[in-house]
Protein backbone atom coordinates (compact mmCIF):
# COMPACT_ATOMS: atom_id res chain seq x y z
CA UNK A 1 0.00 0.00 0.00
CA UNK A 2 1.28 3.43 -1.00
CA UNK A 3 2.68 5.81 1.67
CA UNK A 4 0.51 8.56 2.82
CA UNK A 5 3.25 11.06 3.17
CA UNK A 6 5.36 9.83 0.70
CA UNK A 7 7.41 12.31 -2.20
CA UNK A 8 7.19 14.51 1.06
CA UNK A 9 9.32 15.90 3.48
CA UNK A 10 8.83 17.10 7.22
CA UNK A 11 10.51 19.66 9.08
CA UNK A 12 9.86 19.39 12.79
CA UNK A 13 11.25 21.57 15.29
CA UNK A 14 11.38 20.64 18.80
CA UNK A 15 12.34 16.94 17.79
CA UNK A 16 14.06 15.99 20.46
CA UNK A 17 10.99 16.24 23.04
CA UNK A 18 8.40 13.45 23.77
CA UNK A 19 6.17 15.29 21.11
CA UNK A 20 8.83 15.59 18.88
CA UNK A 21 9.99 11.90 18.53
CA UNK A 22 6.05 10.45 18.22
CA UNK A 23 5.54 13.00 15.73
CA UNK A 24 8.58 12.06 13.76
CA UNK A 25 8.25 8.21 14.10
CA UNK A 26 4.21 8.96 12.68
CA UNK A 27 5.25 11.17 9.67
CA UNK A 28 8.38 8.16 8.96
CA UNK A 29 6.01 5.06 9.18
CA UNK A 30 3.42 7.22 7.26
CA UNK A 31 6.34 7.36 4.33
CA UNK A 32 7.69 10.92 4.96
CA UNK A 33 11.37 11.96 5.00
CA UNK A 34 12.19 13.71 8.24
CA UNK A 35 14.55 17.14 8.95
CA UNK A 36 14.72 17.30 12.53
CA UNK A 37 15.62 20.02 14.78
CA UNK A 38 16.41 20.69 17.99
CA UNK A 39 19.41 22.29 20.11
CA UNK A 40 20.38 18.80 21.69
CA UNK A 41 23.97 17.48 20.41
CA UNK A 42 22.98 14.90 17.61
CA UNK A 43 24.06 11.62 20.22
CA UNK A 44 20.71 12.29 21.87
CA UNK A 45 19.37 12.08 18.58
CA UNK A 46 20.81 9.18 17.27
CA UNK A 47 18.47 6.22 18.39
CA UNK A 48 15.65 7.61 16.86
CA UNK A 49 17.39 8.28 13.48
CA UNK A 50 18.16 4.71 13.33
CA UNK A 51 14.12 4.40 14.05
CA UNK A 52 13.62 6.33 10.84
CA UNK A 53 15.87 4.77 9.08
CA UNK A 54 15.07 1.34 9.91
CA UNK A 55 11.70 2.24 8.29
CA UNK A 56 13.47 3.32 5.11
CA UNK A 57 12.96 7.00 5.41
CA UNK A 58 15.88 9.29 5.21
CA UNK A 59 16.50 11.06 8.13
CA UNK A 60 18.18 14.32 8.39
CA UNK A 61 19.44 16.13 12.06
CA UNK A 62 20.52 19.35 12.79
CA UNK A 63 21.08 21.58 16.06
CA UNK A 64 18.98 24.74 16.04
CA UNK A 65 18.13 27.29 17.89
CA UNK A 66 14.77 28.41 16.58
CA UNK A 67 15.00 31.87 18.34
CA UNK A 68 17.98 32.72 16.12
CA UNK A 69 16.58 33.62 12.30
CA UNK A 70 20.16 33.22 10.50
CA UNK A 71 20.05 29.42 12.54
CA UNK A 72 16.13 28.97 11.17
CA UNK A 73 17.51 30.01 7.81
CA UNK A 74 20.71 27.78 7.90
CA UNK A 75 18.66 24.75 8.51
CA UNK A 76 15.82 25.34 5.71
CA UNK A 77 18.71 25.65 3.45
CA UNK A 78 20.44 22.65 4.55
CA UNK A 79 17.79 20.09 4.42
CA UNK A 80 16.58 21.42 0.66
CA UNK A 81 20.42 20.67 -0.44
CA UNK A 82 20.24 17.38 1.62
CA UNK A 83 16.53 16.05 1.12
CA UNK A 84 14.25 18.74 -0.70
CA UNK A 85 12.63 22.23 0.37
CA UNK A 86 10.33 20.52 3.20
CA UNK A 87 6.49 20.95 2.32
CA UNK A 88 5.31 19.68 5.66
CA UNK A 89 6.27 22.17 8.26
CA UNK A 90 5.62 21.49 12.20
CA UNK A 91 6.40 23.89 14.46
CA UNK A 92 6.68 22.04 18.17
CA UNK A 93 9.71 23.82 19.83
CA UNK A 94 8.45 24.56 23.21
CA UNK A 95 9.00 25.82 26.86
CA UNK A 96 7.34 26.26 30.35
CA UNK A 97 8.35 26.91 33.91
CA UNK A 98 5.90 26.84 36.68
CA UNK A 99 5.79 30.17 38.36
CA UNK A 100 3.42 32.65 38.46
CA UNK A 101 3.69 36.62 37.89
CA UNK A 102 5.25 37.81 41.38
CA UNK A 103 7.95 35.09 40.91
CA UNK A 104 8.74 35.31 37.35
CA UNK A 105 12.02 37.19 35.97
CA UNK A 106 11.86 39.46 32.63
CA UNK A 107 14.49 37.12 31.60
CA UNK A 108 12.30 33.55 32.38
CA UNK A 109 9.64 35.71 30.66
CA UNK A 110 11.10 36.52 27.65
CA UNK A 111 12.64 32.92 27.11
CA UNK A 112 9.42 31.58 27.38
CA UNK A 113 7.71 33.87 24.55
CA UNK A 114 11.35 33.88 22.42
CA UNK A 115 10.77 29.92 21.93
CA UNK A 116 6.98 29.39 21.74
CA UNK A 117 6.28 32.65 19.98
CA UNK A 118 8.61 34.23 18.27
CA UNK A 119 10.90 30.66 16.97
CA UNK A 120 7.74 29.58 15.72
CA UNK A 121 7.20 32.92 13.60
CA UNK A 122 11.55 32.53 12.36
CA UNK A 123 10.22 28.49 10.98
CA UNK A 124 6.81 29.34 9.86
CA UNK A 125 7.36 32.27 8.02
CA UNK A 126 10.87 31.43 6.39
CA UNK A 127 9.47 28.14 5.09
CA UNK A 128 6.15 29.83 3.67
CA UNK A 129 7.89 32.18 1.97
CA UNK A 130 9.95 29.67 0.28
CA UNK A 131 7.20 26.89 -0.60
CA UNK A 132 5.27 30.25 -2.00
CA UNK A 133 8.19 31.50 -4.19
CA UNK A 134 8.76 28.18 -5.67
CA UNK A 135 4.62 27.46 -6.05
CA UNK A 136 4.75 23.98 -4.08
CA UNK A 137 1.85 23.76 -1.77
CA UNK A 138 2.39 23.40 1.97
CA UNK A 139 0.99 22.07 4.83
CA UNK A 140 1.89 23.40 8.35
CA UNK A 141 0.65 22.69 12.14
CA UNK A 142 1.31 24.96 14.87
CA UNK A 143 1.53 22.71 18.53
CA UNK A 144 -0.74 25.00 20.72
CA UNK A 145 -2.14 23.91 23.74
CA UNK A 146 -5.77 24.76 25.30
CA UNK A 147 -3.64 26.78 27.87
CA UNK A 148 -4.09 29.40 25.02
CA UNK A 149 -7.86 30.52 25.76
CA UNK A 150 -7.34 29.16 30.26
CA UNK A 151 -6.13 30.95 32.68
CA UNK A 152 -3.16 28.92 34.66
CA UNK A 153 -1.96 31.35 37.08
CA UNK A 154 1.80 29.15 37.38
CA UNK A 155 2.11 29.12 33.60
CA UNK A 156 1.48 33.19 32.63
CA UNK A 157 4.62 33.22 29.90
CA UNK A 158 3.27 30.08 28.48
CA UNK A 159 -0.23 31.09 28.40
CA UNK A 160 0.21 34.28 26.43
CA UNK A 161 2.41 32.80 23.98
CA UNK A 162 0.21 29.89 22.98
CA UNK A 163 -2.40 32.49 22.53
CA UNK A 164 -0.03 34.49 20.92
CA UNK A 165 1.42 31.74 18.80
CA UNK A 166 -2.86 30.85 17.78
CA UNK A 167 -3.00 34.31 16.23
CA UNK A 168 0.23 33.97 14.36
CA UNK A 169 -1.37 30.85 12.85
CA UNK A 170 -4.50 32.61 11.41
CA UNK A 171 -2.36 35.00 10.03
CA UNK A 172 -0.28 32.97 8.57
CA UNK A 173 -3.37 30.65 7.18
CA UNK A 174 -5.04 33.95 5.99
CA UNK A 175 -1.62 35.21 4.02
CA UNK A 176 -0.66 31.61 2.32
CA UNK A 177 -4.39 30.26 1.81
CA UNK A 178 -3.87 31.74 -2.16
CA UNK A 179 -0.20 29.51 -2.79
CA UNK A 180 -2.09 26.53 -1.52
CA UNK A 181 -0.62 26.58 2.00
CA UNK A 182 -2.78 25.18 4.73
CA UNK A 183 -2.20 26.41 8.49
CA UNK A 184 -3.39 24.76 11.70
CA UNK A 185 -3.04 24.51 14.82
CA UNK A 186 -2.98 21.16 17.32
CA UNK A 187 -3.81 22.06 20.80
CA UNK A 188 -3.72 19.51 23.35
CA UNK A 189 -5.03 19.15 26.66
CA UNK A 190 -3.09 17.53 29.73
CA UNK A 191 -0.19 15.61 28.07
CA UNK A 192 1.25 12.92 29.95
CA UNK A 193 4.89 13.83 29.45
CA UNK A 194 7.23 16.76 29.44
CA UNK A 195 6.65 18.86 32.40
CA UNK A 196 3.23 17.64 33.26
CA UNK A 197 4.20 14.03 33.19
CA UNK A 198 7.44 15.40 35.98
CA UNK A 199 4.29 16.96 38.32
CA UNK A 200 3.14 13.78 38.05
CA UNK A 201 6.07 12.01 39.47
CA UNK A 202 6.84 14.12 41.75
CA UNK A 203 2.92 14.64 42.90
CA UNK A 204 0.50 11.97 42.12
CA UNK A 205 -2.31 13.25 44.14
CA UNK A 206 -2.24 16.01 41.12
CA UNK A 207 -2.47 13.43 38.66
CA UNK A 208 -5.17 12.11 40.54
CA UNK A 209 -7.25 14.91 41.16
CA UNK A 210 -6.85 16.53 37.50
CA UNK A 211 -7.52 12.95 35.58
CA UNK A 212 -11.39 13.11 37.54
CA UNK A 213 -11.79 16.79 35.89
CA UNK A 214 -11.22 15.07 31.98
CA UNK A 215 -14.57 14.14 30.75
CA UNK A 216 -12.68 11.18 28.93
CA UNK A 217 -10.88 9.80 32.02
CA UNK A 218 -7.61 9.69 30.64
CA UNK A 219 -4.41 12.16 29.38
CA UNK A 220 -3.48 12.21 26.07
CA UNK A 221 0.08 10.75 24.98
CA UNK A 222 2.47 11.95 22.20
CA UNK A 223 1.20 9.24 19.55
CA UNK A 224 -2.03 10.52 20.47
CA UNK A 225 -0.76 14.37 19.35
CA UNK A 226 1.73 13.01 16.66
CA UNK A 227 -1.36 11.34 14.92
CA UNK A 228 -3.68 14.62 14.76
CA UNK A 229 -0.24 16.17 13.64
CA UNK A 230 -0.41 14.10 10.49
CA UNK A 231 -3.79 14.17 10.31
CA UNK A 232 -3.87 17.74 9.80
CA UNK A 233 -1.14 17.72 7.72
CA UNK A 234 -3.06 15.28 4.99
CA UNK A 235 -2.81 16.99 1.70
CA UNK A 236 -5.81 15.21 0.40
CA UNK A 237 -6.92 18.29 2.89
CA UNK A 238 -8.03 21.01 0.49
CA UNK A 239 -10.11 23.64 2.56
CA UNK A 240 -9.87 23.28 6.38
CA UNK A 241 -6.78 26.19 7.06
CA UNK A 242 -6.69 28.51 9.92
CA UNK A 243 -8.50 26.00 12.35
CA UNK A 244 -8.02 25.03 15.89
CA UNK A 245 -8.33 21.14 16.36
CA UNK A 246 -8.84 21.17 20.43
CA UNK A 247 -7.89 17.84 22.02
CA UNK A 248 -8.63 18.14 25.68
CA UNK A 249 -10.71 15.84 26.75
CA UNK A 250 -13.34 17.39 26.89
CA UNK A 251 -11.39 19.43 30.02
CA UNK A 252 -12.14 22.97 29.13
CA UNK A 253 -16.00 22.02 28.68
CA UNK A 254 -15.72 22.07 32.88
CA UNK A 255 -16.18 25.71 33.35
CA UNK A 256 -18.09 24.89 36.95
CA UNK A 257 -16.01 23.90 39.49
CA UNK A 258 -17.99 22.33 42.83
CA UNK A 259 -16.60 23.45 45.44
CA UNK A 260 -17.87 20.18 47.64
CA UNK A 261 -15.81 17.78 49.41
CA UNK A 262 -16.32 14.14 48.12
Amino acid sequence: MMKKFSDHTVIISGAAGDIGRETVLEFARLGADIAAGDIVPFEQIRELKNQVEVLGRRFHYQKCDVTCDQEVNHWIDTVKQELTLPDIVVSNAGVTKEMDLRQISYEEWQRQISINLNGAFNLLVNCANRLAATKKAGRMVVVGSWAAEQVHRTLPAYCTSKAGLRMLMKNLASEYAQDQILVNEIAPGVVDAGLSAKIFRESPEIKEDLIKQIPVGRFLDPLDVAQQIAYLSSFENLHVTGTVMLMDGGLSLNRCRSTKKE
